[in-house]
């Protein structure tokens, strides 16, 4: 499923022996184009003998890289007395990443006389399957005039934006006298 850029999702697996005889789990290794982005983790030492009716946890861990779709596979090789086989499970992940929007883009305060202007962004991820957390806004130095536009301060904590939530942010553009002649 979708996983965000940066994070690790983890999901259990159980190993349920629901055969009559004791079944040993051998490995549990991960195959594939994007093995190296699903590791496979136990917390018993392998191998493992697994007793009729009891189970086996494993864990898949993902950390994606890269903006596309993974796919792999979980072998499990095990052993009993009537012989030796493998499990072979798909598993497959998604990077996902967040997206900003900002509304209206570009900002633009247009001619006006000297003194505060205010004008509102609004601001929202444009991806619904990731939070978008933002530390910080603040005014990019492109010209002389910049020192005009202020930002209006911002939670020292950062924001952090769910699903079709959004926040506010006041800009203000100050021009003085001297930038109107």
């Amino acid at each position: 499923g979708p996983v965000a850029t940066g994070t690790t999702a983890i999901k259990p697996v159980a190993l349920l022996n629901l055969g009559s005889l004791e079944v040993t789990v051998e490995s549990a290794t991960i195959e594939g184009l994007s093995g190296d982005e699903f590791v496979v983790a136990s917390s018993v030492p392998l191998p493992a003998v697994v007793a009729p009716g009891a189970q086996l946890p494993l864990e898949v861990h993902y950390t994606p890289v890269g903006q596309d779709m993974d796919t792999g596979s979980l072998r499990v090789a095990f052993s009993a007395l009537d012989g030796q086989d493998d499990l072979v499970v798909p598993i497959n992940g998604r990077e996902v990443s967040a997206e900003l929007v900002v509304v209206p883009d570009p900002l633009d305060f247009g001619l006006r006389s000297p003194g505060p202007h205010v004008e509102v962004l609004t601001i929202t991820s444009g991806n619904p399957e990731v939070a978008l957390e933002i530390s910080g806004v603040s005014v990019v130095e492109t010209s002389e005039w910049s020192g005009t536009v202020t930002v209006e301060a911002w939670p020292e904590e950062g924001v952090v934006l769910g699903v079709d939530e959004s926040v506010e942010v006041a800009v203000t553009f100050t021009p003085t006298e001297d930038m109107v002649h």
